[in-house]
């Protein structure tokens, strides 16, 4: 089967007084999720949170967060990851104790919300999906 990665880019647009600001990508995304680069503009206040999100309403379900980093304003990239579940909804573990991770499946548009912002400033984020 053949795949390729995907890269969403998402521009919050400048906060507005109150320092919040979101973005919904155009396209539906499906795939696994595999990486997340976010980019502060300068001057982002110390305690901006950023959360990136798959937005149920395009399937009928709940949203569902994917990335959430709070009071932070340093560019960075970052892996999130989610948990491998048996049929029963129950943590997969290694031992019993240590929990297997594995990529978010993503089927849905993707939302970045920041909040806590200096007003008027952005956060980038490029979305990496592998998609099939």
């Amino acid at each position: 089967m053949t795949s390729k990665i995907t890269m969403y880019k998402l521009n919050s647009g400048g906060a507005d007084a109150s320092g919040n600001a979101s973005v919904i990508s155009e396209k539906i995304a499906r795939g696994k999720l595999l990486a997340v680069h976010l980019i502060y503009d300068s001057s982002s206040a110390s305690a901006t949170d950023v959360t990136l999100s798959m937005l149920g309403s395009d399937y009928g379900g709940a949203d569902a967060t994917l990335l959430s980093i709070s009071n932070n304003n340093t560019s960075g990239w970052y892996y999130p990851r989610t948990y491998a579940e048996d049929y029963q909804g129950n943590d997969l573990t290694f031992d019993g104790t240590n929990k297997i991770p594995c990529e978010a499946i993503v089927f849905g548009r993707l939302k970045l919300s920041v909040a806590q912002q200096t007003a008027t400033k952005a956060v980038k984020a490029y979305v990496f999906v592998e998609e099939y």
